[in-house]
Parts: structure tokens; C-alpha cells; sequence
């Protein structure tokens, strides 16, 4: 990692000090909260500077300090380690990947890295601050087997506003509900233009799909929804799709759509040292956890299953 953007060789020291100390965090979840706790901001001090952060695989990814996921990155080196641990367990070379909702590219750089030049990753995101950013690391890291779409994905082409919390580019939404949050931090608005899945890829781009990763804030299911066809005609071996504001897990359109499509599902809770990955039985309501991973058996193999530790 690099400050070499600050000037003050003590404000330097303290940072990197603090990044060296974060990043032995052991746990997989809260990173991302711990890298952006008020002791840490105490001691680090507030900054908006942008600075390169390197992950664990070598490659490095651009992010502001100003910003939560930044701060998360930079500091601790991860927003959630359990789905990095997701995708050390299922990607191979070759893979092709889709990154919907990409942010800052974390997933983007760690997903090229494993899928290695013969691999492809389609990164979506449609933030033009952030889509910045994204083709500035994929540039500096010199990765050919990315492409950057700068859309929103939905169940129909259009044009919404995005509304992005200030301070909190991962909480951007085109359908944000969590009023309370927005207004404690204020918000920007962005128009930005809607496709479909389907749409892009209306004739079958790839033969297989072996990853589609889905945290859009709320959109998920319009986002599955405007996939439907790719999906009945390729289907992805694995998805990991974020489910917000979940009062009846059973009957939430992410978890419908996904078994309408054949998939067993699985709750990715909170960890610490090893993934807890629990069986999504019909009829569970509540959700210890804000992610579900959905599989298709025909295309994991037991030794995989046996790395996830599945329980009921």
C-alpha cells in the first residue's frame, strides 16, 4: 500500500502503522466495521485523500479514504472476508465471472486474478464516480480479462435515479428504504441508465457461467428478473446475492426467483475463523445474515462441499 499522495511523514507512519495492524484482524466478518470504527478514525485521523491499497494476491485497488468501503479496503484489506473466502473455494482458470454491483473492484481484481488470463469477469456498475475508479485499478493492475459495463442492471431498460449515501458509495441504491441511514448521512443523486441481462447478453455470449456475484441494495430481484433467459439457458454453477430488509426470508422475491430457477440455497452467516454456510430450508422466515449462496448441484463437486462445511 502506498500514501505516498500525503505529505507529513507522521501522518504517513500513523496510517500505514495502523493498515499493518488491521489487516491481522482474524475474523471473517466486520472487518469493514472495524476499519471504520471511531478508534480507528481517532487515532488514523479523517482524510479524503485517494490512495493505492494492495490486496493479498499482489494486485491493487484505488480508494478514497473519505469513504467507508475505502477505508475498509485500505486498512483491513477486505469489505467481507467470507465472500473472498467464496471465491478462493469456486473459482478455477478459465471461469467466467459477473460482478454485478462492483463498487470499488475488489471482487473484480481478486475474481480476474483466479480466473487468470483465459477467465473473464463482467464487471456492472453504474455509479460514474466509481466506474472511475474501477478502470483506473483495472488499468494500473494491467488486466485484460475484465470488462467494465457502465450500467445499472434491472427488469426492464430505462433510466432511475441512484441515490449514494455520502461517505458510503456500497450503499448506493435504485431503491433505497433505509430512510434513516440515508438522512443521518446525507445523500447525492445520479441518473444512470438501466439494462437488462438479457439484453446485453442477448445471444449467448459465453458457454458457461461459473459465478454471479449480486449486491445492488435492494434491486436484486429486478436484477435476476431481467436475467431470467441467460440464466434458463446458461445457469450459473454459483450465485451470491445479498438480500436487504428481509421480515419473511421464505417469501422474499430474491429467495422465489432463485428457486423458481432450480437452486438449493444456503445462508452465508456471520463467521469468524471458518464460512458457516446453513441449509435455506422452505418455511425458515428469519436470516442470521445478509447473503445467500445459491448452488447448483449438478456443478459443485463433494470435495467443495465438503470445504463450505454445509449444515442444516
Amino acid at each position: 500500500m502506498t500514501l505516498s499522495t500525503y505529505q507529513g511523514s507522521h501522518e504517513i507512519m500513523r496510517k500505514e502503522l495502523l493498515s499493518k495492524i488491521l489487516r491481522r484482524y482474524p475474523f471473517l466478518s466486520g472487518c469493514g466495521t472495524v476499519a471504520n470504527s471511531k478508534w480507528v478514525r481517532a487515532i488514523a485521523g479523517d482524510s479524503t485523500q485517494e490512495v493505492w491499497a494492495k490486496l493479498e494476491n499482489g494486485l491493487s485497488v484505488k480508494c478514497s479514504l473519505a469513504e467507508f468501503g475505502g477505508r475498509a479496503v485500505f486498512y483491513a484489506g477486505d469489505t467481507d472476508r467470507k465472500l473472498t473466502k467464496l471465491l478462493q473455494i469456486f473459482l478455477r482458470p478459465g471461469d467466467t465471472v459477473l460482478d454485478i454491483g462492483a463498487n470499488i473492484g475488489t471482487t473484480v481484481l481478486r475474481s480476474a486474478h483466479l480466473v487468470g488470463p483465459h477467465g473473464h469477469v463482467h464487471a456492472f456498475e453504474p455509479n460514474p464516480a466509481v466506474q472511475k475508479t474501477l478502470k483506473e485499478s483495472v488499468a494500473f493492475n494491467g488486466l485484460e480479462n475484465v470488462t467494465i459495463h457502465s450500467v445499472a442492471l434491472g427488469d426492464s431498460p430505462r433510466e432511475l435515479d441512484l441515490m449514494v449515501p455520502i461517505g458510503h458509495n456500497g450503499g448506493a441504491s435504485l431503491t433505497r428504504r433505509d430512510v434513516e441511514a440515508t438522512q443521518a448521512t446525507g445523500t447525492t443523486m445520479v441518473k444512470v441508465p438501466v439494462r437488462t441481462v438479457d439484453d446485453i447478453f442477448s445471444s449467448p455470449a459465453f458457454e458457461a457461467i461459473r459465478l454471479v456475484k449480486i449486491d445492488v441494495e435492494g434491486f436484486e430481484p429486478q436484477v435476476i428478473q431481467g436475467a431470467y433467459t441467460l440464466f434458463r439457458q446458461v445457469p450459473p454453477d454459483v450465485m451470491v446475492v445479498e438480500v436487504n430488509l428481509c421480515e419473511n426470508l421464505d417469501q422474499h422475491p430474491t429467495v422465489l426467483a432463485l428457486r423458481d430457477l432450480g437452486y438449493q440455497l444456503f445462508c452465508i452467516e456471520k463467521s469468524y475463523l471458518n464460512l458457516k454456510i446453513t441449509k435455506l430450508e422452505v418455511g425458515r422466515t428469519s436470516f442470521p445474515g445478509h447473503d445467500i449462496l445459491a448452488l447448483r448441484p449438478d456443478k459443485v463437486s463433494p470435495h467443495i462441499l465438503d470445504q463450505l462445511s454445509i449444515s442444516a
